[in-house]
């Protein structure tokens, strides 16, 4: 359980050895760890971002010998959010918290009582801080996490597949910022893309090589091979399809099929892709928007106005459209689970 108090032996440590305005403050921190493991993590994460480094450091410093393993979970993942939430605005700051948080796995993992599961927490955590940071364009903090989550848990798939987008990202922030966007005419421009969207392909397919079963992996390989008109595209979105362990896979691989049957000037295959796509993800706007185009290029103009119609509709807190995700190269079902394992009891 969740301490809902500092114990006795944590209140006279604070006592004898801290200021009272430390006590207070270590005292603040753990209502913080508790109103996030509570569910209300975004009032907790709020709060937590107007202290000072020096602050959380003393206060995190002060409690960490007091919580349980399953408070430690939950006090990485406070910070955890904090850095996701400023990685794009305040990145030095971001990577405070998420030194902050690692520091807080090492501890867990270290003591004898649950070490799987800080094992497997620890294995999502470096899956999705080191996306985390590839996402926002810190290129060598996310290098820096894949290399360290790698050494810690060797042949990691998940891993692989974010090492694949340090240099997609690259490539695109150097080159292509859109990779929905025509190869470059220029033929150094062309060689340059090709070379940076090659090493990301090697990590993809050594994520392939780790675990054949990684859907995700093989939709990242289908996306490359698509943006550089490789006809190996529509086999591994097959792929990754048949691979599919959720929703969020299922809906981008039938949105991807989509696209290539789209390409191939095949509407009738294209239609029903994306309608798949749609029944999969009701919620989000991108199928819709391209079920209208397809339907108004078949000279459906009054089924495409209807189906641009219920897209606009649509509200964006529905949920956020898992294409937005996988453009940004963002893991959001790591940190889904990551919140709902924090919060496990």
């Amino acid at each position: 359980m969740l301490r809902t108090h500092v114990t006795t032996a944590a209140v006279l440590t604070l006592t004898l050895c801290a200021s009272p305005g430390l006590a207070q403050r270590a005292d603040d921190y753990l209502t913080l760890v508790r109103e996030y493991a509570a569910g209300q993590g975004g009032d907790a994460v709020m709060r937590l971002s107007r202290w000072s480094q020096g602050d959380v450091t003393k206060a995190a410093t002060a409690v960490t010998a007091t919580l349980s393993s399953g408070d430690i979970a939950v006090a990485a993942m406070l910070h955890t959010e904090l850095a996701n939430a400023i990685v794009d605005g305040d990145p030095f700051r971001a990577a405070f918290h998420v030194t902050r948080a690692r520091a807080y796995l090492g501890v867990w993992t270290a003591r004898p009582d649950g070490h799987e599961r800080a094992a497997a927490f620890s294995r999502r955590w470096y899956e999705f801080v080191a996306s985390m940071f590839a996402s926002a364009g810190r290129m060598q903090e996310a290098a820096w996490y894949v290399h360290t989550g790698l050494l810690a848990f060797p042949g990691d798939s998940m891993l692989y597949v974010v090492r694949g987008t340090i240099p997609e990202m690259n490539t695109r922030i150097r080159f292509v910022p859109d990779l929905r966007e025509a190869l470059p005419e220029d033929s150094k421009r062309l060689e340059q893309v090709e070379q940076g969207l090659k090493r990301a392909t090697n990590a993809y397919q050594q994520a392939v090589d780790a675990d054949d079963r990684n859907a995700v992996a093989w939709l990242h390989l289908g996306w490359i091979n698509f943006y550089l008109e490789d006809r190996r595209a529509k086999s591994r979105f097959d792929a990754a399809l048949a691979r599919a362990g959720d929703d969020t896979v299922r809906y981008l691989a039938h949105l991807f099929l989509g696209g290539v049957a789209e390409r191939e000037h095949q509407p009738a295959d294209a239609l029903r892709e994306y309608e798949a796509a749609r029944l999969v993800g009701a919620r989000y706007q991108t199928p819709y928007v391209a079920i209208s185009r397809i339907e108004e290029s078949l000279g459906h103009a009054d089924r495409a106005r209807e189906v641009a119609m219920q897209a606009a509709q649509l509200r964006k807190d529905d949920g956020d459209d898992p294409w937005w995700d996988f453009r940004i190269v963002l893991d959001r079902p790591a940190l889904i689970w990551l919140r709902a394992e924090a919060r496990r009891r």
